[in-house]
């Protein structure tokens, strides 16, 4: 679905952009003086479409983001509860970088924690994720 709504906003977009650029040119032609309210109305209107096409991309965007991040919950939980950005590179088709990001946003957001390891590797904690023996050994768990 995020990829139809990518799509489609681009395809609208581009087409007001090259719309409203037919028609500023028709602004400094002569002959259309008397069509000047006319091409200003349809440029307002060309503004809009383009402001709606911009708006449906960042929704494909959002959409797509949000999918990565419950496929990484789903993923943390199935890992009893703590991931690393490798583990999660490794199970989907995002890059070592993309994870991180990811995983960086949760925990802006209050769902994981960093934990550094005694080999100096990040792992995130998932505290609600944790299964009942893992509580107990992690540090963030109790």
């Amino acid at each position: 679905m995020h990829l139809v709504l990518k799509i489609t906003g681009y395809s609208l977009a581009l087409f007001s952009a090259v719309f409203l650029l037919v028609f500023a040119a028709l602004l400094f032609d002569p002959d259309q003086a008397e069509r000047i309210n006319i091409i200003v109305g349809l440029m307002a209107m060309l503004v809009g479409t383009l402001a709606g096409g911009l708006y449906l991309v960042r929704a494909g965007g959002r959409r797509a983001a949000e999918r990565s991040e419950k496929r990484l919950l789903q993923l943390a939980a199935d890992k009893g509860g703590a991931l690393s950005a490798e583990e999660a590179a490794m199970a989907t088709r995002l890059d070592v970088r993309q994870c991180q990001k990811l995983l960086d946003a949760l925990c802006r957001q209050g769902a994981c924690q960093p934990l550094v390891t005694e080999l100096g590797g990040m792992r995130y904690v998932f505290p609600s994720l944790l299964s009942a023996d893992e509580a107990g050994e992690h540090p963030l768990g109790s």
